[in-house]
């Protein structure tokens, strides 16, 4: 028998992968180019930091399933680290070493590392059965929470989170323009 997630299945988790991904690009779209790189959009980072930020956490899930395929760490404790020498419990830390490494970074490959690391990402959660992701089957067993843990946390919910802080920005700006369109 599958195992059964109480509100979510694979269908309704790609779904909501695209449509969440689809809205984060829509809000991208709504930043005026001259405010990309405008600091402290949201914290210290530009728009296009954000960009950058989000990939970097995609491609850290995409690293983990990898890892995961190829043995490396502890059968159903892995990922034990969020990034070498990092725990759970240095998000912060890591988001400022990946905020250092990225912040020269164009906003066009930005732009691009983005939209290939959800693609790939996606195409991940695709290839999984439904008892992969909320599971414990196949390479699931490998990993301390089930996959969709891993990968609706890089992706619809972290997206979300941040569209929110974004959008809020962006009303701000609107309002501080005197413009009165909304998007």
């Amino acid at each position: 028998m599958p195992v059964l997630h109480l509100n979510l299945d694979k269908p309704l988790m790609l779904e909501r992968m695209q449509s969440v991904y689809d809205f984060t690009q829509r809000t991208l779209a709504l930043v005026p180019p001259e405010h990309m790189t405008t600091p402290r959009t949201q914290g210290d980072w530009s728009v296009k930091d954000l960009i950058a930020h989000l990939a970097a956490w995609n491609r850290r899930a995409l690293r983990w399933i990898e890892e995961a395929r190829r043995g490396e760490g502890v059968a159903g404790k892995h990922p034990i680290e969020p990034e070498p020498g990092l725990g759970w419990d240095s998000f912060d830390a890591i988001n400022a070493i990946t905020f250092e490494r990225d912040k020269l970074l164009p906003l066009e490959v930005a732009q691009a590392d983005f939209a290939e690391s959800f693609a790939l990402l996606l195409r991940e959660a695709e290839s999984f059965s439904e008892d992969e992701l909320f599971g414990k089957a196949g390479l699931s067993l490998f990993f301390r929470d089930p996959l969709y843990n891993y990968i609706g946390g890089n992706t619809y919910h972290h997206y979300v989170e941040h569209m929110a802080a974004l959008r809020e920005w962006l009303k701000r700006l609107q309002d501080s323009s005197g413009s009165h369109s909304t998007g």
